[in-house]
């Protein structure tokens, strides 16, 4: 009789099996989607540092770069006075919506380019990653459609930072308040970003 011997097909760390592993990846693909979030705010956060970028006056630091983050996805900052709205990115210009000085010092280290790109790198590998963790063989539309559960914790978390980032101050009896569009929050940072370059990413994987 002769020794069984293993195949060399399952000795890999993945795979094949009947069912579709999607459904059960999604929820850790959208823990990486909210790491990822966190990744890209503290790097822009640093971006921002390397720039030489100070808050200004009472706003703090941390809340400016969360405009600057949403600015990396092309959302805009909304400035409401008395009734009163605008808009702007500051990537584009230092006197978006009417603040000057708090971030007149952006891009001036750190190329506008890097701010955008960065963000969408990050997604690609989150994707990429969410695709690997799986055990199971998965096809190019499995692996994009695990890829883009990142959005799951994205979007959770872009919403959530459109209040946290939001400031508010109130001065003879007018009250002003600069915070990311809410809609463009939820479409462009929330969904289209992560389910974009997530499937990339989980499509990357499975080449």
């Amino acid at each position: 009789m002769c020794a069984g011997v293993p195949d060399s097909g399952m000795a890999t760390n993945r795979q094949s099996g009947s069912g579709s592993p999607v459904p059960s990846a999604l929820p850790v693909s959208a823990a990486i989607g909210a790491a990822a979030y966190v990744l890209n705010y503290v790097l822009v956060y640093a971006f921002m540092l390397v720039d030489g970028v100070e808050s200004s006056g009472d706003i703090p630091g941390w809340q400016v770069a969360g405009w600057v983050f949403y600015n990396a996805h092309n959302v805009e900052v909304a400035v409401s006075v008395g009734g009163e709205s605008a808009s702007g990115n500051y990537l584009e210009s230092a006197a978006a919506g009417g603040l000057t000085d708090a971030i007149s010092a952006l891009t001036s280290t750190v190329p506008k380019l890097v701010y955008y790109v960065v963000p969408a790198l990050v997604l690609v590998l989150a994707g990429f990653l969410a695709a690997r963790r799986v055990r199971a063989t998965l096809s190019g539309a499995q692996a994009a459609g695990v890829g883009a559960g990142i959005a799951g914790g994205y979007l959770v978390l872009a919403v959530a930072g459109v209040f946290v980032f939001e400031y508010t101050v109130s001065a003879l009896g007018t009250t002003a308040a600069l915070a990311p569009e809410l809609s463009a929050a939820v479409l462009l940072a929330g969904l289209v970003y992560p389910l974009v370059f997530g499937a990339i990413g989980g499509v990357i994987d499975s080449i």
